[in-house]
């Protein structure tokens, strides 16, 4: 027992000693070690890009400085194939499932040669010997055998070769077929008895729907997936409001969701009941990586409506489905125009364009929301029409100001920190409840990463007083 004890502490401090002297930090060294134990030291020298695969944290970038630093060659395969699935991760960040085959190989062929020029001393004068640092053709035929092996997925379209991550693949492939599958389950309904509620709900009201939005409420009751677009003040809400009302008439227990908080509010307050945002809806676990409701547990609803689904990306979508049961009611809300997902993939956009779903369109912008500048701009925006904007001041006439932002990234994050914390409380908001900083992009200065430290630094910077607990 003693012995066996002792033996494997001296394998631990022989992994330790071997990573940390090769510049693997104790942090990485730790993972890497509880990963794949007495075999670390073997992986680690036979393929470093490995751990880019199995540890949370550990990227392309630190396993190429892991892999110069134990001597792997800069032209191994086991290099030029993870080089390829980074670019295929960072396209991903940027909103792509797939890239064409010649932007993966060129930007592959970028990132390797770069990363080459940033090794070590003993790493640059194996370099100089050799006249083409990086061949392209090479990475080519790597691309090819990781469509052998299933690491790469390959789908030709046309005359062009798009390259998918196999999770981005199937993940696609699957939200297609089970889209299809609920499209299978048509819904009857007594027409005539739905037209002649929504005229008694309409008069009770007082009020009156557009032909367009009569429209959307007889589909949203006999469709059982439909999309629901339109530009903004072209009456989304109002629509959703009555078709929330004639499934309550019909018996109907109905789920409410949006990407984000502020918008699941909106939709609450409008439908009068429980709106969540997607991830507390499909009940996210943060211990598993993954949520609770699944097609083996399926959301307890028999319609659901999704608001702001623009913003809905790949990944979530295809959690939603599978947690939709084969009788329950869909309905896609969301301004296709808006800016997509931060994830990968467009789906209302896809979804808008296949042909498969019923869609309706409110393009007809009602005279209250006319009066809005913000509106107004963006339907000439939509029109091809340059905006009519209003220079930003402290007496403002309309609710669209304009601020150019400054030349540089830097300058922008200047702009934004003085717009929250000066311009905007002079004007009577609360910065902290009243404000919403969209961005379209999540690197770089002005994405949501660095501005979300930003703001939290000016707006509810950490203390002691206030709880860390998740």
């Amino acid at each position: 027992m003693i012995q066996s004890t002792w033996e494997e502490q001296r394998v631990i401090k022989d992994v330790m000693v071997f990573l940390q002297g090769h510049g693997v930090s104790t942090t990485y060294a730790v993972k890497i070690f509880k990963q794949y134990g007495h075999e670390s030291i073997l992986i680690v020298t036979d393929n470093p890009y490995k751990l880019a695969e199995d540890i949370f944290g550990i990227g392309f970038h630190t396993a190429d400085k892991i892999a110069f630093k134990v001597g792997v060659s800069p032209w191994s395969k086991y290099r030029y194939k993870s080089g390829l699935l980074h670019i295929l991760s960072e396209a991903a960040e940027d909103g792509h499932c797939f890239l064409p085959l010649p932007e993966l190989v060129n930007s592959a062929i970028e990132l390797l040669r770069v990363d080459v020029q940033e090794a070590d001393e003993e790493t640059l004068e194996l370099l100089r010997v050799d006249e083409h640092q990086i061949d392209g053709e090479a990475v080519v035929k790597t691309a090819q055998e990781m469509t052998e092996t299933e690491d790469l997925i390959v789908e030709q379209v046309g005359k062009m070769l798009l390259c998918y991550k196999p999770t981005f693949y199937y993940t696609e492939e699957n939200l297609a077929k089970l889209l299809l599958k609920q499209l299978e389950n048509p819904i009857n309904i007594d027409l005539p008895r739905v037209k002649d509620w929504i005229q008694r709900y309409t008069q009770s009201k007082r009020i009156k729907l557009s032909p367009q939005q009569l429209e959307a409420v007889i589909k949203a009751a006999s469709s059982r997936v439909m999309v629901l677009t339109g530009g903004p003040g072209t009456g989304k809400t109002f629509t959703q409001k009555t078709i929330v009302a004639l499934w309550q008439a019909m018996g109907k227990k109905i789920g409410l969701a949006a990407p984000t908080g502020r918008a699941a509010q909106r939709l609450g307050e409008m439908a009068g009941l429980e709106a969540k945002t997607l991830h507390r809806l499909l009940e996210f676990d943060p211990a598993k990586r993954g949520f609770k409701r699944d097609k083996d547990n399926p959301l307890p609803f028999d319609a659901v409506i999704v608001d702001e689904s623009s913003m809905v990306d790949l990944f979530l979508a295809h959690s939603l489905l599978k947690a939709i049961s084969p009788t329950c009611q869909l309905l896609l809300v969301g301004d296709n125009d808006q800016l997509p997902s931060v994830g990968p993939g467009k789906i209302l956009e896809d979804l808008i364009e296949s042909g498969k779903i019923p869609v309706v369109t409110l393009n007809q912008v009602f005279r209250q929301a006319a009066s809005s500048a913000i509106i107004r701009n963006a339907h000439q925006i939509n029109q091809g029409h340059y905006p009519k904007l209003e220079v930003i001041s402290y007496t403002p006439k309309s609710d669209c100001l304009w601020h150019d932002g400054g030349t540089e990234p830097e300058h922008t994050v200047q702009v934004i920190s003085e717009l929250v914390t000066e311009f905007i409380p002079e004007l009577g908001f609360d910065p902290t409840i009243d404000v919403q900083v969209l961005c379209p992009m999540t690197r770089g200065l002005v994405g949501t990463r660095n501005l979300n430290q930003v703001l939290q630094q000016l707006l509810n910077p950490p203390s002691p007083e206030k709880s860390r607990s998740f």
